[in-house]
């Protein structure tokens, strides 16, 4: 997975100036990282649809799941990690689908094993599962590596700036 790096000691201070900051900074923050990372994780969900087989909806299917922000900027995982999980939307349109339960999709997706492009999934008359079945690898890595994750990091970068200059003159105005 595409990757941002940071100097986690920088983050850590950081994270620890968070901690003592008031409550406006670091809603303004957090506010600041959604904005930001909302276009590519709608970006996400269009590339499933345009990539993945749209013959059975796996595609669509795809493209229902839940994609979350998570920001932690202190503790032991520091960093801001965009995670998909499946959703009641997307459980609802897989379950309704086959003729039998399926085990992969339909009902739990390895959402990992897509992303390299292998799909297990329940074919009429074929057993429980067929598969893997090959895809386009990629849906998931390919939006992270845009002009609009770029976009995404600087307005993180200048968000975490503005923290940093607000911390620091609360601070300089408390002397």
């Amino acid at each position: 997975m595409p990757r941002i790096q940071v100097d986690t000691k920088e983050l850590k201070a950081f994270g620890k100036a968070l901690r003592t900051a008031d409550k406006e900074i670091r809603t303004e923050l957090f506010k600041a990282v959604q904005s930001a990372t909302k276009p590519i994780k709608e970006e996400i969900k269009a590339e499933a649809i345009r990539t993945l087989p749209e013959r059975g909806g796996l595609g669509t299917w795809v493209s229902k799941i839940g994609i979350r922000t998570r920001q932690a900027f202190s503790g032991r995982n520091v960093g801001i990690t965009i995670t998909g999980t499946l959703n009641n939307k997307a459980k609802a349109a897989g379950r309704g689908r086959g003729r039998r339960k399926a085990k992969t999709f339909g009902k739990v997706a390895d959402l990992r094993a897509i992303n390299r492009g292998r799909v297990m999934h329940p074919v009429f008359g074929k057993g429980p599962m067929v598969g893997p079945q090959m895809v386009r690898a990629g849906f998931w890595n390919r939006p992270l590596e845009t002009l609009t994750a770029v976009r995404a990091q600087k307005e993180i970068q200048d968000a975490m700036k503005r923290a940093v200059a607000q911390i620091a003159a609360r601070v300089r105005s408390a002397a």
